[in-house]
Formats: structure tokens, C-alpha cells, sequence
């Protein structure tokens, strides 16, 4: 059983809340930005309970608070939500929430603010670029958030040289052109990590309900980034499960108390989102997608398929900032073989939805030498010789 015991706004700006897990106390603390204190939801669990909700479901524990929770959402998990994770996945558990039930808006001051995290990778200056100046005032964006809440956790030293790389980038990206900047940092992933091994994509939606709800009454919207289309929601992977293929719900569910959460881009194919970037001008100085190193480094998985689908666009030259292009040109080839092999061979969708924009090229000789190369790498290996690939 988990069991919500307290929460309070203590300084310097932080949110602390002291859970009992299986008996034992653990303290949930969230470091928050000084002007969002006003904000900050300390009269209702909400966030805690939707922080350590896929936890809960994994292991079996029933919820138990003597922090109100708010009616709709208590309503939209009891009644529907935890039901349909069960019942598409019987290895969650059908869990109870027990605790009182607020049918107010939560204490404290209010504000308007429209959000979305910021990362700058292809899906959050996508919805950056669709959701500025539009045509509906009420939707357009004022604030970027970023979330030190578990993406940098597993791998401390090359993830956190990563995490400080792009908060820094993402938090000029707001300062450059105006946004209000929020920053929300708390350890609620490494107590998870005490009692089951932590997976940021199991949990990645949870994390930012849980940021988000810690201050609610800041916020009118807020738009999460989904890297998935509509088309690939479910509520089931035998392996395991990324939450955000079940955001249309989840964030249905946890739109109470007058924020409304949306998950965007989800109705464009990556391709298309890219086509979106390609002529996105805030984009060409601060667009950042690696996995290995804080500035793109051109050669991991992301740098790879982000750069052909710019040159796909035609649009490379114009993010010599992000990129080095020079090298890109020089390697072009052996870029548009591992999209051959990883796409045809490996059957990666993300290369297999790259592939038709260069159909031209991919030639009967061109894969020929593809296929060659791969027997050819593999004896020099063997051979322990220099082995000329991305």
C-alpha cells in the first residue's frame, strides 16, 4: 500500500510530501521555480497520485491519502481509467484509491498560462511552431517548461552532461523569443527506482501530470508533444509499454479543475512534423536531437534520421548551427546505407517512412553494395580492421 501522508510548500521553493510505502516513509521533493510558489497544489494529492500511478498498478499497492483528492479526477480513475489498464493488461493490477473527495478548485492563487515542454527535438519545436501566433488567442503558448523528473536518471554521467546541454539550449530558446520559462525538478523517479526499476517510457506522461498537477492552478493548457500518431494508440506491449501511446486517454482523464491537457502532432507522421521544422526559422539555430552528446554529434540514431529527413525536405543547409553539414555531405552515402539496411533489413519505421524520399537513388547496384558491406564489416571486424561506417 502506498499512503499519502502530507504536503507542504517549504523554501527555498520546494514542494515536499512524505509518502509510506509497504510501511516504509519515503519524502517526494520538488524543487519549483520562485514565481510559480503562488501556484504550487498542496491541498489535494493529485499529482501523487498520478506521479506514482503505473508504479501502483505494477505492484499491486492501493492508494490511500488523507490529502483530498479532486472529484474528477478520483471519478475518471476510479470509474474508467484503471479499469481499462487492467483489463487490456492483466499484469496490472486493479488497484483502489481511498481518500476524501474535494469537489472545490484548489487553494491558492490562479493564473492563464498555455505550456508546453521544450526539449527543441523535432516534437516539441513542432508543437512550439503550430501552437505560436495562430489564429485562436486562447491557444497560443506563453510558457516553455522543462522537467528534470526521471529522462536523465539511468546512465548519471553521459545523461546528465546531456540534461544540462539541453536545459541550457531549451531554457535561450525561450529567453530568444519570449516565452515564460518553468522549471520543475523532484526525486519522486528515484523513489520509484526503490521499489521496481525505473522506465522513463512507461512513465514519461505520468512524470509530466505530476510536474503539471504539483501546479495546477498556473496553468489553462498545457500540450504534450506525443511521439506517436493516433493510429498507434494501445494499452498493451508485451515488452513494455510507452505511455505516451495511450495519451489520448491519459491526458483526458487528467484534464480537471480548468487545465485541459492535449497531446499535439499526433495526427502528422514524423516526416511531415520535419517538413514543419525544415521551414521553421527558431528552429535552425537551436534544433537538438542526440542521444550521445549535448550538441547533435551527427552519428546516433536521431542525428542520423533527422538529418535525411531534412535533405528529404531539402532543407540541411539551413541548420548549419544545429548540425555539421559539411560532414554530412562528405558521408552522405554511408548516411542513405544504414537508412537501407536499419529500414529494409532491420525494419525500422522510422527509416522505412524515410525511404521513399529516396527512392531515386536506391538503386539495384546501390543495394547491392549495401548487402556487400555488410558481409565486408563483418570480416573486418573479425579481423579487427578499421570499419568505415557511421
Amino acid at each position: 500500500m502506498l499512503e499519502i501522508q502530507s504536503i507542504l510548500l517549504t523554501e527555498p521553493n520546494q514542494i515536499v510530501a512524505t509518502v509510506h510505502i509497504d510501511g516504509k516513509e519515503e519524502t517526494i521533493q520538488t524543487e519549483i521555480d520562485a514565481a510559480m510558489q503562488p501556484y504550487a497544489c498542496c491541498d489535494r494529492c493529485d499529482a501523487y497520485v498520478m506521479g506514482f500511478l503505473y508504479t501502483a498498478m505494477q505492484l499491486g499497492w492501493d492508494i490511500h491519502s488523507q490529502i483530498p483528492i479532486s472529484e474528477d479526477l478520483y471519478y475518471n480513475l476510479e470509474y474508467h481509467f484503471i479499469d481499462a489498464m487492467h483489463e487490456a493488461d492483466k499484469r496490472l493490477h486493479r488497484i483502489r484509491l481511498e481518500m476524501p473527495i474535494a469537489k472545490e478548485r484548489p487553494e491558492g492563487a490562479t493564473a492563464d498560462i498555455v505550456a508546453t515542454g521544450i526539449s527543441c527535438g523535432i516534437d516539441s519545436l513542432f508543437t512550439v511552431a503550430t501552437h505560436t501566433d495562430t489564429k485562436l488567442p486562447n491557444y497560443n503558448l506563453t510558457h516553455l517548461a522543462f522537467f528534470d523528473v526521471g529522462a536523465s536518471y539511468h546512465g548519471e554521467g553521459t545523461a546528465r552532461s546531456l540534461f544540462e546541454g539541453r536545459f541550457e539550449n531549451a531554457r535561450k530558446f525561450a529567453e530568444t523569443y519570449g516565452y515564460g520559462f518553468i522549471f520543475v525538478r523532484s526525486n519522486i523517479h528515484r523513489i520509484i527506482n526503490k521499489y521496481i526499476p525505473y522506465s522513463h517510457v512507461c512513465n514519461n506522461t505520468y512524470m509530466m501530470l505530476f510536474c503539471i498537477l504539483s501546479l495546477q492552478n498556473a496553468f489553462r493548457k498545457y500540450y504534450y508533444s506525443s511521439g506517436y500518431s493516433y493510429n498507434e494508440f494501445r494499452l498493451y506491449d508485451p515488452k513494455e509499454l510507452d505511455s505516451e501511446h495511450y495519451d489520448l486517454l491519459l491526458l483526458g482523464v487528467a484534464s480537471v479543475n480548468g487545465v485541459r491537457f492535449y497531446s499535439t502532432g499526433a495526427s502528422f507522421t514524423r516526416m511531415e512534423k520535419t517538413r514543419v521544422i525544415n521551414s521553421y526559422e527558431r528552429a535552425y539555430d537551436f534544433l537538438n536531437v542526440c542521444v550521445a552528446e549535448p550538441v547533435n554529434d551527427n552519428k546516433c540514431f536521431k542525428c542520423v534520421r533527422t538529418l535525411l529527413s531534412l535533405d528529404a525536405w531539402g532543407g540541411v543547409e539551413r541548420f548549419r548551427k544545429a548540425f555539421d553539414v559539411d560532414f554530412y555531405k562528405r558521408n552522405r552515402p554511408l548516411y542513405l546505407r544504414r537508412m537501407w539496411i536499419d529500414g529494409v533489413l532491420k525494419r525500422n519505421s522510422f527509416y522505412r517512412e524515410i525511404l521513399p524520399y529516396f527512392s531515386d537513388e536506391l538503386t539495384l547496384l546501390f543495394k547491392v553494395r549495401c548487402v556487400l558491406s555488410i558481409f565486408t564489416n563483418s570480416f573486418k571486424r573479425i579481423l579487427h580492421l578499421p570499419v568505415h561506417e557511421l
